[in-house]
C-alpha cells in the first residue's frame, strides 16, 4: 500500500506516523534482539501484566519516536499509569509495544 497517497482530513499525520515507524524499525529490531529482551521484568503494568524487557525498552522508544512529531499532543500505553502528554500538538497516540 502507498501510504502516502492517503488523502482527507488526517491524512498528512497517518503519512508522518507511518515513516517516522519505517525509519525506526532497524532500532525497533536492536531492541527485540538483544539477549535479555524477552526476560521478564519485576514490575507490574497498568493491566496487572509482567512486562519483558523489550516491552519496555520499546514502550520508551515509541513515546520519544511519538512526542518528536509535532502534531502528536499525548502518548499512552499499556505499560503506563497516565498519558505522557506535551504541551502543543493535537492528536493522542495509544499504543501496545
Amino acid at each position: 500500500m502507498d501510504y502516502k497517497r492517503f488523502k482527507g482530513k488526517h491524512a498528512n499525520i497517518v503519512i508522518e506516523i507511518i515513516s517516522l515507524l519505517e525509519k525506526g524499525v532497524k532500532k525497533a529490531q536492536e531492541i527485540l534482539e538483544k539477549p535479555d529482551a524477552g526476560s521478564y521484568t519485576k514490575l507490574e503494568n497498568s493491566s496487572g501484566d509482567t512486562p519483558i524487557k523489550a516491552d519496555l525498552a520499546l514502550d520508551k522508544f515509541l513515546e520519544e519516536t511519538f512526542l518528536s512529531l509535532e502534531n502528536v499532543k499525548s502518548v499512552f500505553s499499556e505499560e503506563k499509569e497516565t498519558p505522557v502528554t506535551k504541551e502543543n500538538g493535537s492528536y493522542l497516540i495509544a499504543y501496545d509495544p
